[in-house]
């Protein structure tokens, strides 16, 4: 996971971070939502109480519920696969 986090920029580092410590959900324009990605474990209370926050103020968001995973669960045991999801997805990015 660090070696992926070293690919972002600063400026996306910090945001996460960010949002991750401060909670807030700025207005985001749909063409960003697109780019943007939640990913949660079935099992942690994330998933049960922001995913419908997200569809209502991100309709254009990406999510992701993994049947089964506790949080960072998923990352964690399926490390390369995680990986290569986010490399994927950075990658179509950087072509567009």
């Amino acid at each position: 996971m660090a070696d992926t986090f070293l690919r972002f920029s600063k400026t996306s580092i910090r945001n996460i971070g960010k949002a991750c410590v401060v909670g807030n959900t700025p207005d985001i324009p749909e063409d960003m939502q697109e780019r943007i990605w939640f990913d949660w474990g079935e099992k942690e209370l994330y998933a049960k109480t922001s995913k419908p926050l997200i569809e209502k103020l991100y309709p254009k968001a990406n999510i992701i519920v993994r049947s089964g995973y506790e949080h960072c669960e998923y990352m964690m045991k399926k490390n390369s696969n995680y990986i290569c999801k986010l490399i994927n997805i950075i990658e179509q990015e950087e072509l567009s």
